[in-house]
């Protein structure tokens, strides 16, 4: 029996465990070195095309949801009162908005991420924390602005003095999940797309995490892509003037077409479809009904 020829594209795993296994070790550490071209470290893939074999390394630091948009936005509410709150596991999609009004701070869309409550604070952190010492030379009244901040987002995750996370207690242990944070905030993820979420403790009964449901604006729906931005000016009405069958005769015959005739013109109201919100026109025409009181 003849075995069946490999593919030359796709290596057995069998195959790719021995490539690692014989993998060079250093004789200090007993570990093995880095290489950029171990199977561990990269991402190979086929070009359809071509049928080369291409060869990525795995670096991605966030992640990009891929799911239709739901028909509501949504906005999920978590109150963060102790330490197992923060650990609480958030998504957010490219177009959702992170709020906590406590600290008067709104994180606008980004590329989406897979994070916890934690993990989210610390981002905010470091990121205002790179430029200070040129605010501090250039700018001191937002340096000092952002430094109350980082102060008080420190506070929330009872970090130290030196602004190190807090781990063990003063008794030297472990700090229980129920242990309580010193500055309580509540995190709000505002997604239009329907796409973010914020984990609930024990069922969606939780008392500390609630979701509510919105229809999407139109400027939302221009965001998401699902209608095209138009220039059409809210409220604005115009008059489209139509001919009836009596002004056709009248004009065949020659005959003079009272133009002000009211039952011969519709009234056009532009706005948007509450479905979808697609624009789209509201027509009316007054009509005369014999005997109709």
């Amino acid at each position: 029996m003849t075995s069946k020829p490999q593919d030359p594209f796709f290596k057995p795993i069998g195959d790719r465990v021995e490539e690692t296994d014989k993998l060079p070790e250093t004789a200090e550490s007993g570990q093995a070195e880095v290489d950029e071209d171990a199977p561990v470290q990269t991402i190979e893939s086929l070009c359809m095309r071509c049928g080369e074999e291409l060869i990525e390394p795995d670096e991605s630091e966030g992640i990009d949801v891929v799911s239709v948009v739901i028909e509501q936005g949504t906005l999920y509410t978590a109150k963060i009162l102790n330490r197992g709150d923060l650990n609480r596991q958030v998504v957010k999609s490219s177009y959702a908005t992170i709020i906590i009004p406590e600290f008067e701070l709104t994180i606008p869309p980004k590329r989406g991420q897979l994070t916890t409550v934690e993990g989210l604070v610390r981002d905010v952190i470091g990121d205002l924390s790179v430029d200070q010492p040129l605010r501090r030379i250039h700018d001191e009244p937002t340096y000092e602005k952002i430094e109350a901040l980082l102060k008080k987002l420190h506070d929330s995750l009872g970090d130290d003095e030196e602004g190190e996370p807090v781990a063990q207690g003063p008794d030297g242990q472990q700090l229980p999940d129920d242990a309580p944070i010193p500055k309580s905030f509540t995190v709000k993820v505002d997604d239009p797309a329907g796409n973010s979420w914020i984990e609930f403790l024990g069922s969606m009964a939780d008392p500390k995490w609630s979701l509510k449901t919105y229809d999407r604006s139109r400027d939302q729906d221009v965001l998401l892509g699902l209608v095209a931005p138009d220039d059409v000016e809210e409220g604005k009405t115009e008059k489209v003037r139509t001919i009836g069958e009596d002004e056709a005769r009248k004009i065949e015959a020659g005959e003079q077409v009272d133009e002000d005739d009211e039952h011969g013109e519709v009234y056009v109201f532009p706005g948007t479809c509450s479905s979808c919100h697609a624009p789209c026109d509201t027509k009316m025409k007054k009509v005369v009904i014999p005997y109709f009181k």
